[in-house]
């Protein structure tokens, strides 16, 4: 009976980590696909959009209207993650004009930042969700991922690596 129970739960743990990899690589493709399709500036820009998208949306989750509006299940968690990520294509648009550059010429080093930026947008964005939206109502990720994005310090540590990224990459050319 042991054994039984402990592969079980072996075979769960596995299917588990691995759905929430699939999930955290899909998540890492969508923002390497934008860098991919865009300017350095348009990525910087939606870093800079992620993360203003989160103040006015953490702002707009005191409010009344709000409240009344979204409840505390799946289908509110929907509504919630669309407002946000109108939130996020606001902002981001907002900031393109502001934010200009060019990927490097060296394609090693274009792929390198791409994929730089693809991380730290993926952490910020995920992290977002762990703070604002509650994601777990959705889907529950792996315990790595609930450390690396859930945790309490996770949402300082993003910040540090999009600000520690975004200073590396400025002028490499």
């Amino acid at each position: 009976m042991l054994d039984n129970e402990l592969i079980g739960n072996t075979i769960s743990i596995i299917t588990s980590l691995s759905l929430s990899f699939v999930v955290l690589i899909g998540v890492f493709a969508v923002f390497f696909g934008y860098a991919w399709k865009t300017s350095k500036g348009k990525s910087v820009a939606l870093i800079v959009g992620i993360l203003v998208s989160g103040v006015l949306h953490s702002a707009l989750i005191e409010t009344r209207l709000y409240q009344s509006i979204f409840s505390e299940n799946a289908q509110s968690f929907i509504l919630e993650l669309i407002v946000f990520g109108v939130l996020i294509v606001a902002t981001t648009f907002i900031f393109k004009s502001f934010c200009k550059g060019v990927y490097s010429k060296n394609r090693t080093r274009q792929l390198l930042q791409m994929g730089a930026f693809a991380v730290v947008a993926e952490g910020l964005f995920i992290t977002q969700a762990y703070r604002l939206l509650e994601i777990e109502t959705l889907y529950n990720l792996s315990f790595g991922a609930d450390f690396v994005f859930g945790s309490e310090y996770s949402f300082l540590a993003w910040i540090s690596a999009a600000l520690i990224v975004l200073f590396i990459i400025r002028g490499h050319k």
